[in-house]
């Protein structure tokens, strides 16, 4: 199940997602997240109840809470790139500092999920499976069928894509940069979706203890926080490799960005952070 998507929507999307009005997005959440579940699960009236009395209050609390260290994360970063204090170890530091805030949020929303996730019958459950697996599909259509040039070129326009939002147009240097980036990456894409369709089914199975409260919360949290151990070490090797190339590329396109180019990336991230600093919290009762 792709709970880290909805965590991404909650939290490191008001980060870096490329979306100019955070604060109207944040706003939606309360009608977002059900959308979203609903490709998944078709909620009953009582379970929407419970996900938007849930969901209200983690909003509450998120946004009182975490959104102003999010903030101040963009405006350290921006001051980082104003001082062209750019390289691998520093960018390293700011993925980190995210990370952090990604298994925050993860933490708080167990026991919401717990609650959520155990309200379910059987037909739900079933129709989930489902689900996951027209969308697993999808995936490997999409990121493993072709041939490697073809996988390749798709890769780029991908990264290509996300970075043109920060820089505006990139020039042939930086198309080149990415080009070798992506040549240099370790094939790990066939092994991240194996990982994840046996993540599901661990999950799927850990739906069967739903009724017993306790266990079940404990099963979801070691699923939902500890992810990694459910891959192999060769794998958490490759995935190592490939976020150093891929910090030593923005590292690099950084340093070989024009004025305007690094004047647009520091309006985008001061825009972000002024949106996040401008939105009205309450603290939840």
């Amino acid at each position: 199940m792709r709970i880290r998507s909805i965590l991404l929507v909650l939290c490191v999307g008001m980060l870096l997602a490329a979306c100019s009005t955070v604060r109207y997005v944040y706003s939606q959440l309360d009608w977002i997240v059900p959308w979203y579940a609903r490709d998944y699960v078709h909620l009953d009236s009582d379970q929407h109840a419970l996900l938007d009395m849930r969901l209200g209050e983690r909003i509450a609390w998120h946004c009182t809470e975490e959104l102003p260290a999010y903030a101040g994360f963009l405006r350290e970063l921006d001051a980082d790139l104003a001082r062209h204090q750019v390289d691998v170890d520093s960018l390293d530091r700011h993925v980190a500092e995210v990370e952090v805030f990604v298994r925050t949020l993860s933490e708080a929303i167990v026991p919401d999920l717990t609650e959520l996730l155990g309200q379910l019958r059987d037909d739900q459950v079933d129709h989930l499976a489902a689900r996951l697996d027209v969308r697993n599909e999808d995936a490997r259509e999409k990121f493993l069928d072709g041939s490697p040039d073809e996988l390749h070129a798709a890769r780029v326009e991908r990264m290509e894509k996300r970075l043109r939002r920060w820089f505006g147009q990139l020039h042939a240097g930086q198309r080149d940069l990415i080009e070798r980036w992506s040549l240099a990456l370790d094939p790990t894409t066939e092994e991240w979706l194996n990982n994840r369709i046996a993540w599901q089914q661990r999950f799927l199975t850990a739906l069967e203890l739903r009724a017993e409260r306790g266990p079940f919360q404990q099963r979801v949290s070691e699923l939902l926080l500890d992810a990694a151990v459910y891959t192999s070490e060769e794998h958490r090797d490759s995935v190592a490799v490939n976020r150093q190339l891929t910090l030593q590329l923005i590292a690099d396109l950084h340093r070989d960005a024009s004025s305007p180019q690094r004047a647009r990336l520091g309006r985008e991230l001061d825009s972000l952070a002024s949106q996040l600093e401008g939105l009205s919290c309450s603290r939840p009762a």
